[in-house]
């Protein structure tokens, strides 16, 4: 379990025996070696997916295991991979779409790029039901307002009680970044010690506003700010906070910009 993922797992499993011969599949592992959490929860999926139709919740399994994308996960792979899970996703939706003779409107803004080292998920201490987990991980990628994120805020607290720290954590992600497609950002990145916001063309930089909150801090250049990220909160729900409560002060004002659509 610990050389193989559990999509890998499982398919080893079923190629063992026929429907007039009845055999057995053996997973070893070393004895004098602990087994990392990640191969526990493998071993105890393939554990538990036995009876029919089990592919559908090993498959869940595994996207929690290893991520989905730039919202849910940092691993990703193919297409996925060149342009973020969220994108691909939509984009495969609309080609079906077209497809099949629908005409699927194209969004005004492409998604905003939120890479924040923050802990952001539903854990399973809170929402055990695995796919219903992954519909309100559909719903939050999918949102264009903040009053549709507070509508499932207020769902999941009714259904499940206040949220934990991750959960909040992820709901403060998906505020900042539909804030920031409303203002004209295209990306909201933290490297190197230093928080980087990127702006799309139609923005412009209020060169004045940022020097009075941070002064020689922030550096503007070429339709990009650099703040260090020693100037915002440590904790993740307080940084969430003071970043979503900046964008609106970094960009001159002007006309509304259509929110990015996940």
């Amino acid at each position: 379990s610990a050389f193989f993922g559990l999509g890998q797992l499982y398919q080893l499993r079923g190629r063992v025996g026929r429907s007039t011969a009845q055999a057995f599949a053996y997973f070893l592992y070393n004895k004098d070696q602990k087994l990392t959490p990640i191969a526990e929860r493998r071993l105890r999926a393939i554990y538990e997916a036995t009876e029919l139709g089990s592919g559908f919740r090993i498959a869940l399994a595994d996207l929690e295991l290893r991520g989905a994308g730039n919202l849910l996960g940092t691993e990703q792979s193919g297409f996925a991979s060149a342009v973020g899970f969220d994108l691909y996703t939509r984009m495969l939706a609309e080609t079906i779409g077209e497809m099949q003779g629908e005409v699927a409107p194209r969004p005004v803004v492409a998604p905003v790029q939120i890479e924040l080292p923050v802990s952001a998920l539903i854990g399973d201490d809170y929402i055990n039901d695995r796919t219903l987990k992954l519909s309100f991980y559909q719903r939050l990628a999918h949102l264009t307002d903040q009053a549709d994120l507070e509508a499932v805020e207020a769902e999941m607290t009714d259904r499940f009680g206040p949220p934990p720290d991750d959960v909040r954590a992820l709901l403060a992600l998906v505020r900042l970044k539909l804030v920031a497609g409303s203002l004209g950002f295209e990306s909201v990145t933290e490297r190197d010690a230093e928080v980087i916001f990127k702006l799309r063309g139609v923005a412009a930089v209020d060169r004045v506003s940022l020097f009075k909150r941070y002064r020689s801090d922030a550096v503007v250049s070429l339709g990009q700010v650099k703040v260090p990220r020693r100037r915002f909160a440590t904790e993740p729900l307080g940084y969430l906070s003071e970043l979503t409560d900046l964008l609106p002060t970094i960009v001159l004002p002007g006309p509304p910009h259509s929110p990015a659509r996940p």
